[in-house]
């Protein structure tokens, strides 16, 4: 049996199968992965995708220094289970919500999803514990910061007195 070229393959699956195609495979073998695999960690990632630098469709992303697009791959261990694909300058974040959606379609039983603090934000933390009953595990980002509207005590302002009040406290404890 002679193997296609690549030419044959990539017309194929760009002009018969087109992107609803290729996502019903790549939804399917998901699925499959889902129900035979023992891991209970997810994970998601983006990875930059390089374009030509005379591509018309692609942004030049100044982080990576090349025009790009992007690819958010959330996999369960090690096995890729899907996959969304956006601009170069989209932010991450935005991704989760479809991953987490096809989660719950596929009927995936995890324990814990892991992400970069690409995609911290209380609404993804909310989201994967609420919807996913999994523990977000989502890293800091080096220059995270947390905002001053933060709350020490429910509907108690982080203001100069409680902050005053907690350093002292904090050094009568030491």
């Amino acid at each position: 049996m002679q193997i296609p070229s690549g030419g044959t393959l990539h017309h194929f699956v760009k002009y018969r199968l087109g992107v609803k195609g290729v996502d019903k495979i790549m939804e399917m073998v998901g699925e499959k992965i889902i129900k035979l695999t023992d891991s209970k960690e997810a994970k998601l990632d983006s990875t930059p995708l390089e374009a030509s630098r005379y591509s018309k469709h692609s942004d030049f992303n100044p982080h990576y220094n090349c025009k790009m697009d992007k690819a958010h791959i959330t996999m369960i261990g090690t096995y890729p289970v899907f996959m969304t694909y956006t601009n170069g300058l989209a932010g991450d974040f935005i991704s989760l919500t479809s991953h987490i959606d096809d989660f719950l379609r596929m009927k995936a039983e995890i324990d814990e999803y892991r992400l970069d603090g690409s995609y911290d934000s209380f609404l993804n933390h909310a989201a994967i514990w609420y919807k996913l009953k999994a523990e977000p595990l989502i890293s800091l980002s080096v220059d995270a910061v947390i905002s001053k509207s933060w709350r020490v005590r429910k509907n108690q302002p982080l203001g100069k007195q409680n902050v005053e009040a907690r350093r002292l406290k904090m050094h009568e404890n030491q």
